[in-house]
C-alpha cells in the first residue's frame, strides 16, 4: 500500500477544495492511504472526506511563538512522530516557506509545484529548492482543478476532469438545531470587509424569503460577525441567530437546508461541495477559487476593476458615486440574487434526474 500525505494546514475553505483531489487518487489508486498534516484549528475538517485515513494535527500560531530552542525541540518531536508512519510521498498543496521546511525534514519524497509555477501563484519561489521533484503544469487553473492536477501528476495517473466528486460524509453527524418548515441559510461574513455583501442588501433579501414562507438563518463565528447578523434579524421572528456552532454542526445544518447565499467564504465552499442549491456572491476577488458544484450559480461584480483582490478595503476615488459599499456589489442587487437562487435550486433537481 502507498501511504501519502498531504499538507495543507489552513484555511477552511482551502482544506475542502482538496476533497476532489482525494476522491481522484483513491478511485484511481485504492491501494493509497491518505494522511493530512492541518492546523489544530481545522483539525475535524479533513476528517469529512470519507477517504483520509489519519490527521495530524499542530499548533501552528503557539509553533511560531516559541524561541529557537523549544521551536527546534518540538519540530523534532513532530518530525519523529511522521518519520514513523514511512510516507511513501508527501504532496504540498500549502506553499508555505515554514511549513514545507519543516516536512521536508521528514525524509520522504517531497513533490510540489516548479519555481515558475510558484513564481506565478506569487508563493516564495525557494521552496521548490526543498522539493524532492517538482511537477510543472498551468499554474492559474482554478483551485479544485489546480489541486487535482497536482494530485495526478504527482502520484502518476491520467485525470478524468469530467468526473468530480468530493465524497463528503457527515451521516454520523447531526446540527444539534432543528427548524419547523424550509430554511435558508445566509453566509453574510467573510474575512474581509471588502469581501461582505453590503448589509441592507442581507436585509432586503431577507424579505423575499419570508415573503415565501421560507426561514433565513445566521451563523456566525466571531462576536463581530455575530453584531452583524444581529442588524441583519432586526427584531424579526422569521430570521434566526444561530448559536454557537462548530464548523461540522453547521456543515450538517446546510445539508438539511434548502439551500445556502453567501460571500467568497469557507461555509459558502462547504455549501458547493455537499451539493445543496447555492448562489456565490463575489466583487472584490474571484469566482476562480470557487468550488465546481452543478447546484452553485456565480454573481460576479460587473465593475471595471473587480476583482481587484484586495480584501480589506476599496481604493477607489468616487466612492460616494456609489450607492452601496463596497460599490462592486451595486449590480448584484437582492432581486438578482434571489432570482439567481430560485435557478439555483432548478438546477439542483435537474441533478438529480
Amino acid at each position: 500500500m502507498k501511504k501519502i500525505l498531504i499538507l495543507k494546514p489552513s484555511s477552511f475553505g482551502d482544506i475542502v477544495h482538496v476533497f476532489a483531489a482525494v476522491a481522484d487518487v483513491i478511485r484511481k489508486r485504492q491501494d493509497v492511504e491518505v494522511h493530512w498534516l492541518v492546523d489544530d484549528q481545522y483539525h475535524d475538517i479533513p476528517k469529512w472526506s470519507r477517504h483520509v485515513d489519519r490527521v495530524f494535527a499542530i499548533n501552528r500560531k503557539r509553533l511560531r511563538r516559541f524561541d529557537s530552542f523549544t521551536f527546534g525541540m518540538f519540530s523534532r518531536f513532530v518530525i519523529q512522530k511522521l518519520k514513523r508512519e514511512n510516507y511513501d510521498l508527501i504532496l504540498d498543496f500549502y506553499f508555505g516557506w515554514q511549513d514545507a521546511k519543516l516536512v521536508q525534514k521528514i525524509g520522504a519524497p517531497f513533490v510540489g509545484p516548479t519555481r515558475s509555477m510558484l513564481e506565478v501563484m506569487k508563493d516564495d519561489p525557494r521552496i521548490a529548492g526543498l522539493y524532492a521533484r517538482t511537477v510543472d503544469f498551468d499554474p492559474t487553473l482554478p483551485s479544485v482543478l489546480f489541486y487535482r492536477t497536482l494530485m495526478a501528476k504527482a502520484v502518476g495517473y491520467e485525470l478524468d476532469t469530467l468526473r468530480l466528486k468530493y465524497d463528503v460524509d457527515l451521516s454520523h453527524s447531526n446540527s444539534g438545531v432543528s427548524f419547523q418548515g424550509p430554511y435558508v441559510v445566509f453566509v453574510h461574513s467573510t474575512s474581509g470587509a471588502a469581501k461582505n455583501w453590503p448589509l441592507e442588501y442581507w436585509e432586503r433579501l431577507a424579505e423575499f424569503f419570508i415573503a415565501d414562507g421560507v426561514t433565513v438563518v445566521l451563523p456566525w463565528g466571531s462576536e463581530e460577525e455575530k453584531v452583524r447578523a444581529q442588524k441583519i434579524v432586526n427584531g424579526r421572528p422569521e430570521i434566526v441567530l444561530l448559536p454557537g456552532m462548530t464548523l461540522k454542526a453547521l456543515a450538517v445544518l446546510i445539508t438539511e437546508s434548502v439551500g445556502v447565499i453567501g460571500g467568497d467564504t469557507g461555509l459558502t465552499h462547504i455549501a458547493s461541495i455537499l451539493a445543496v442549491p447555492t448562489v456565490r456572491i463575489f466583487g472584490a476577488t474571484s469566482s476562480n477559487a470557487a468550488v465546481p458544484s452543478n447546484e452553485a450559480i456565480d454573481l460576479c461584480s460587473s465593475l471595471g476593476c473587480s476583482p481587484c483582490m484586495n480584501r480589506n478595503s476599496c481604493e477607489r476615488n468616487d466612492i460616494e458615486t456609489f450607492s452601496v459599499y463596497p460599490p462592486c456589489y451595486e449590480s448584484i442587487a437582492p432581486e438578482k440574487v434571489f432570482l439567481s437562487f430560485k435557478q439555483a435550486q432548478q438546477l439542483s433537481v435537474a441533478a438529480l434526474r
